[in-house]
C-alpha cells in the first residue's frame, strides 16, 4: 500500500536550502482528527508521508482511484520568496504566480494547499534590525497572505534559521494535512453510504463497493488506525459471504486457482498479482479475491500485534476456502488443493515464528497448522506413491480419503510426477528419502508446539505416525527409539505398544517384545478384532522366544475355581481358567497336594492342546494316578503357550470334590 505524499512546487530554487531541515521534521506527529466513522476526535501518533518536488499530479476527474496507485498529493506546498529589496513589479509577479498556483491546487479533491514564504538571507539579517523593518516586512507578507490565502490562512512565513519559525510552519502543515484527511474521509464515507443504500437495486456491483470502501481502509491504515481499517475489510467480507449465500456473485469471472504458482503463495504478498486492478475491472476470480482479502486482513492484524486472532482467522480461512476448493465444480485437482493447504499452513507458521509473543494459544494454533500440513503430505504422498500404503491407512485424514481413493483408482500404475510450485514439496515428491525428511520434520515441529501448549496426547499420536513411517521403510531402530517413550509403565497406548513389540521382535529383542505383548493383551481391548490381533501377536512371540517362565497379569490369565473328580479308576481335576483373550495353549498343568495327617501326595495333572476362549473356560486335567485321597490343595496352575510357561496363581487353593 503506497504511502501518502506531499507535493512541493519550487519555482525559485528554494528547496535545497530547506530540504534537510524539512525532512528532519517528518513524520508529522500528534495529530487530532475527526475523520473516522463515528466522527469523534481521535489521536494519531504520527503521519508518515513522502515528499515529491515538482511532481504535482492532475486531479482525478472521477474522484475514485485504486488504493496503492497515485491518488494525488495529500498536501500541495508552494515555495516562494519575496524580498523588500526587489522591485514592485517583481513582487507583483510573485504574488500573481502564487495566486494562480493556489487556484489550481484548490481543484484537487481531498487535498489541501499551503504557500510557504521563505525569508532570504539579507532579509533574515534585517529582521533583527528593528521595528521599522518588521512593520515593513509584515506589510509585504500580509499583502501576500490577503491576496493568496484569504480567510483560509493558506500562507505561512518560514525563517530557515529560526526554530520558532519552523515550529509554526510545521504546525500549519499539520493542520492543513488534517483538513485534507478529514475531507477525504468524509467524501469516501458519503460514497460508501450511497452505494450501500443502493445494494438491492439492479446493476449494483460489489467490486465497485469494494474499491471505494478499501480506499477508506487505506486512509485509516496510513494513520496507523489498524482497528478501523480492519473493520472495513471485515464489513467487506461479511457482504461477500452474504452475496455468496444468495448466489449473487455474477461479478466474479470464475472460481480460479490452478494457475502457475497459485499453490505456493505468501498470504501477506498482496502485490503478487494486480488484484486491485482486477477488482476494479470486475475481472478477478473468487480464489484470487479471497486470497487478497485475507492477505489485507492478516497484514493489519500483524500491524496491530493481534497474533492469536491472526492464527484463529487463518484457521477459519484455510478450512472454508479449502472446502470450497474441494467442491464439485471448482475444477481443482486434489493434488492442487493439498499443495495449497500445505503451503498456506506452513506460511502462517513462519509468520507466527517472527512475532515476539509466544502464548499457549499461539503454540496450539501452530501445532494444528503443522498437523494439517502433515495431513496434506499424506494426500500428496498417497497420490504420488511416496507414502507407503500401510501409512496411508494409518494416518490419512478422513476428510481426504474419498478424494484420494478416487484419484488413486483413476491413476496409472506408475503415476506421472505432480507439478507443484512449492520447492519443498517438489523435492519431497521427487524421492522417498526427501519425502521422509519433510514428513518427519513437520511432525517433529508439531510435536514441539503440542508440548508447549500441554497437549501431550496429540504429540504422541504424531510421533506414532512417524514411527509407522520408519517401520514401513524398515528402519526398526529409529521406530523403536521413538516408540519407547510412548509406552510408559502402566496402561499403555495399544497402538504404540503393538508397534514397539513388532520393532523389538525385528531387532531380535524377543524377551522385551514378549513383555510388551503381555501388557498389550492384558489391557482392555477396544473390539474383538483388536483382541484377536493381539492374541496372534502373543502366540507368535511365544513360539519364537527361548523357553522361559512368566507370571501373567490377572487380566490375562487367572484361575478362580477347581474341583476334583475322583473315582476308582482315575483322578481328574477341573479348573476354571479366565483368559483376557483367546489363546491356543500347548499344555495346561496343575500341581495337586493330597492327603491327610502326616502323609502327603503330590500329583501332576495336565491336558494338551487346550483352546482357551476369551472369558471363562473349564479345563479337565488328568493323571495316571487312580486316586487322590484326603484334602486336596491346588499348589500351581501352569499354562504353556509356545515356549512360554505362564505360572497362574489359583485364587481358591482348596479344590472341592464331586
Amino acid at each position: 500500500m503506497e504511502r501518502l505524499w506531499f507535493s512541493v512546487t519550487d519555482e525559485f530554487g528554494l528547496w535545497p536550502r530547506i530540504e534537510a531541515e524539512f525532512r528532519a521534521r517528518l513524520p508529522l506527529r500528534n495529530l487530532i482528527w475527526k475523520g473516522g466513522i463515528a466522527q469523534t476526535a481521535q489521536f494519531v501518533a504520527q503521519l508518515s508521508a513522502d515528499v515529491r518536488v515538482n511532481e504535482d499530479a492532475e486531479p482525478d476527474p472521477t474522484g475514485v482511484v485504486l488504493p496503492g496507485q497515485d491518488t494525488g498529493a495529500l498536501l500541495h506546498i508552494y515555495l516562494c520568496e519575496v524580498s523588500e529589496s526587489e522591485s514592485d513589479t517583481r513582487k507583483a509577479e510573485v504574488r500573481a504566480r502564487a495566486k494562480a498556483w493556489a487556484a489550481r491546487a484548490g481543484q484537487h479533491r481531498g487535498a489541501s494547499w499551503l504557500v510557504v514564504v521563505v525569508a532570504g538571507g539579507s532579509d533574515a539579517q534585517r529582521l533583527s534590525a528593528g521595528p521599522k523593518f518588521l512593520n515593513m516586512r509584515a506589510t509585504v507578507f500580509d499583502r501576500l497572505r490577503s491576496e493568496v490565502g484569504g480567510k483560509r490562512d493558506g500562507v505561512v512565513l518560514l525563517r530557515p534559521d529560526a526554530v520558532e519559525s519552523w515550529n509554526a510552519a510545521v504546525l500549519a502543515l499539520r493542520d492543513r494535512a488534517v483538513q485534507a484527511l478529514e475531507a477525504r474521509a468524509a467524501s469516501l464515507g458519503d460514497e460508501i453510504r450511497r452505494l450501500d443504500a443502493n445494494r438491492m437495486l439492479p446493476g449494483w456491483n460489489y467490486c465497485r463497493f469494494f474499491v471505494v470502501k478499501e480506499q477508506l481502509a487505506a486512509l485509516f491504515r496510513a494513520l496507523a488506525l489498524h482497528d478501523a481499517a480492519l473493520a472495513q475489510y471485515d464489513e467487506l467480507e461479511a457482504a461477500f459471504l452474504q452475496l455468496l449465500d444468495a448466489r449473487a456473485l455474477s461479478w466474479f469471472s470464475s472460481f480460479g486457482g490452478g494457475g502457475a504458482g497459485d499453490d505456493f503463495a505468501d498470504i501477506l504478498d498482496v502485490q503478487r498479482k494486480p488484484y486491485r486492478r482486477q477488482i476494479a475491472d470486475n475481472a478477478i476470480s473468487m480464489f484470487d479475491f479471497r486470497m487478497y482479502l485475507f492477505g489485507q486482513q492478516a497484514q493489519l492484524l500483524l500491524d496491530a500485534a493481534r497474533f492469536e486472532e491472526l492464527a484463529a482467522r487463518a484457521q477459519h480461512f484455510v478450512a472454508t476456502l479449502g472446502a470450497a476448493m474441494r467442491e464439485r465444480g471448482s475444477g481443482l485437482a486434489p493434488a492442487f488443493v493439498a499443495a495449497w493447504t500445505y503451503s498456506v499452513c506452513t506460511n502462517v507458521v513462519e509468520i507466527c515464528e517472527g512475532v515476539p509473543v509466544q502464548a499457549r494459544a499461539l503454540a496450539a494454533a501452530k501445532a494444528e497448522f503443522l498437523t494439517s500440513a502433515r495431513q496434506q503430505l499424506d494426500v500428496l504422498g498417497a497420490l504420488s506413491g511416496r507414502l507407503p500404503p500401510d501409512c496411508v491407512r494409518a494416518t490419512l485424514a478422513i476428510s481426504s480419503v474419498r478424494a484420494v481413493s478416487s484419484a488413486l483408482a483413476a491413476a496409472e500404475p506408475a503415476p506421472a510426477p505432480m507439478r507443484v510450485a512449492n520447492p519443498v514439496l517438489a523435492e519431497a515428491l521427487a524421492a522417498d528419502a526427501r519425502f521422509d525428511q519433510v514428513y518427519v520434520r513437520t511432525c517433529d515441529q508439531a510435536t514441539q508446539y503440542y508440548g508447549d501448549c500441554g497437549r501431550r496426547r496429540f504429540a504422541q499420536a504424531l510421533q506414532a505416525d512417524v514411527a509407522r513411517l520408519h517401520m514401513s521403510r524398515g528402519r526398526w531402530a529409529d521406530a523403536a527409539r521413538i516408540l519407547r517413550p510412548l509406552v510408559p509403565p502402566g496402561a499403555p497406548d495399544l497402538r504404540a505398544c503393538a508397534q514397539l513389540a513388532q520393532c523389538e521382535q525385528r531387532l531380535g529383542r524377543t524377551a522385551a517384545s514378549l513383555d510388551l505383548a503381555l501388557r498389550l493383551v492384558a489391557a482392555p481391548q477396544p473390539d474383538a478384532a483388536s483382541a484377536a490381533a493381539h492374541a496372534r501377536l502373543l502366540a507368535e512371540l511365544a513360539r519364537d522366544v527361548e523357553p522361559c517362565a512368566r507370571a501373567p497379569p490377572p487380566q490375562l490369565l487367572r484361575v478362580d475355581d477347581a474341583w476334583v473328580e475322583d473315582s476308582d479308576a482315575t483322578c481328574a481335576l477341573r479348573v476354571r481358567v479366565h483368559a483376557g483373550v483367546a489363546l491356543a495353549a500347548a499344555r495346561v498343568e496343575a500341581v495337586l497336594v493330597a492327603g491327610h495327617g502326616g502323609r502327603r501326595l503330590e500329583l501332576v495333572l495336565g491336558a494338551d492342546g487346550v483352546a482357551l476362549a476369551a472369558g471363562a473356560t473349564d479345563v479337565r486335567l488328568t493323571s495316571d494316578a487312580v486316586s487322590c485321597p484326603g484334602r486336596v490343595e491346588v499348589r500351581a496352575v501352569n499354562v504353556r503357550v509356545g515356549n512360554v510357561e505362564f505360572q497362574v496363581a489359583a485364587s481358591n487353593a482348596n479344590a472341592r470334590r464331586r
